[in-house]
């Protein structure tokens, strides 16, 4: 029993690493997506309208193969089920709403830094929905691979531009509002896939955020869409490998093992931005970014060894 349990956490956090190693790959591909001339708009709806038939035809072939062994509170939802899909795929459409408000008004290295305290936000929602305190040593491990967050953002953050002290407190307000509509989603869609399968949730949710960010787009009078054919290609690649594969498998992990371990394995992902970008686009690796990484990577090691605390009595 206990070999089977080893055996369905490892499983989670490879594929927390896949998953996070996806995501990370998102950002040097938007890259090219914007040098081919498209805009921002086109990305979104591309993003979920190429991922939700996938995600739709992963649940489907998982349906079929599984045939009667599939458990039909996998497709048979409660209203309340619906309200809570609605309300997990608000949360993700708030997160990455409030990231691009973030980005257009503050420094991309500032955003990310801010965006990537979302596991702090999962410890503490946890904490309070469990009334599990956080160990000590877990909390010093947070804060260790949060410094080399810092570490990794702050050589790049020095070509900083000069703004507005307004914008940069609405936009530091925004991404904070990212990390934590972010923790809350990790949090809550972890609960909500206790009686539904991951497939399912990914396909449903999918389908919603698409929805949300369609009536966006019409809300905001249906602005010109810019777009070329190089560019709707890599937004191709972004709607496949960084938003199906690691939704699917983030989902699944979640479901395995826990939102909160997921959230602080996922603080890998800036020094996997940081080595795709110098494998990639030939960016320099600074001695102080490399640093960053390898006391980030050491912190989640560290995390992830660490025994959960006991819980609380009432």
């Amino acid at each position: 029993m206990n070999g089977l349990l080893k055996s369905t956490e490892q499983q989670a956090l490879l594929m927390i690493l896949v998953a996070t190693a996806a995501l990370s790959f998102k950002g040097i591909v938007a890259k090219f997506v914007y040098a081919a001339g498209t805009d921002v708009n086109v990305l979104l709806l591309l993003r979920f309208g190429i991922a939700a038939p996938l995600f739709w035809l992963w649940f489907w072939y998982q349906r079929t193969r599984r045939g009667a062994n599939y458990s039909p509170q996998a497709t048979a939802l409660s209203r309340r089920q619906v309200k809570q899909l609605l309300i997990a795929s608000g949360l993700f459409f708030s997160a990455t709403y409030a990231d691009f408000h973030a980005l257009e008004l503050i420094d991309a290295g500032l955003s990310r830094l801010i965006l990537f305290t979302f596991p702090i936000f999962v410890v503490l929602i946890n904490a309070v929905l469990n009334r599990v305190m956080p160990g000590v040593f877990q909390i010093i491990a947070l804060m260790l691979a949060y410094s080399g967050l810092v570490a990794v953002m702050l050589q790049g953050m020095g070509g900083m531009t000069v703004m507005h002290k307004s914008d940069q407190l609405e936009g530091i307000g925004w991404a904070l509002l990212a990390a934590m509509s972010y923790g809350i989603y990790l949090v809550y869609s972890q609960r909500v896939m206790q009686k539904m399968s991951s497939a399912f949730f990914s396909a449903a949710s999918g389908s919603l955020i698409l929805l949300f960010m369609t009536g966006l787009y019409v809300l905001q009078g249906s602005p010109v869409l810019s777009y070329s054919v190089e560019g709707i290609v890599w937004s191709v690649l972004i709607a496949v490998v960084c938003t199906v594969l690691p939704f699917l498998l983030m989902h699944e992990a979640i479901r395995r093992a826990s939102a909160e371990r997921a959230s602080r394995v996922a603080l890998a992902g800036p020094g996997m931005t940081l080595l795709f970008a110098w494998l990639w686009l030939g960016e320099v690796l600074l001695p102080l970014q490399v640093f960053g990484c390898l006391v980030t990577v050491a912190a989640i090691a560290w995390l992830e060894k660490l025994k959960a605390p006991s819980k609380v009595s009432a």
